[in-house]
């Protein structure tokens, strides 16, 4: 019987600008990631949104969520109306370990080593 790697789930920009979770995301992420946060109006240097702290006042940041972290894949497949400028990329098992987001002018597309892989769902 062979033993066969599960695929993963990773979220990707679809629109061009970047990948980051606005207000409303980034609280449900929190919230459903079971992490603490306090809400600052404070605006962090060049950004126009909230800032996110932990209980220690470490900064969240709205950009370096890890992209197949469950709790977001579940969410971006949960509310397509709310995440609209996400999508979720099926990477095979077999690529599990291999993979990288590139990224052009924040459109973004998964990538092994040397070419395209990824099945949009």
């Amino acid at each position: 019987m062979k033993n066969e790697l599960q695929d993963i789930f990773v979220v990707i920009n679809t629109e061009f600008g970047g990948f980051s979770l606005n207000d409303e995301e980034m609280e449900l992420w929190l919230t459903e990631s079971g992490i603490s946060y306090q809400v600052s109006d404070e605006k962090q240097n060049w950004s126009m949104n909230t800032s996110f702290h932990d209980e220690d006042g470490k900064f969240l940041s709205r950009y370096d969520i890890p992209r197949d972290d469950e709790v977001l894949v579940r969410l971006v497949h949960d509310n397509p109306k709310m995440f609209t400028e996400l999508q979720i990329v099926k990477v095979p098992g077999e690529f599990r370990e291999n993979w990288y987001i590139h990224e052009y002018d924040g459109l973004e597309t998964v990538y092994r080593a040397d070419y395209m892989i990824g099945e949009y769902l």
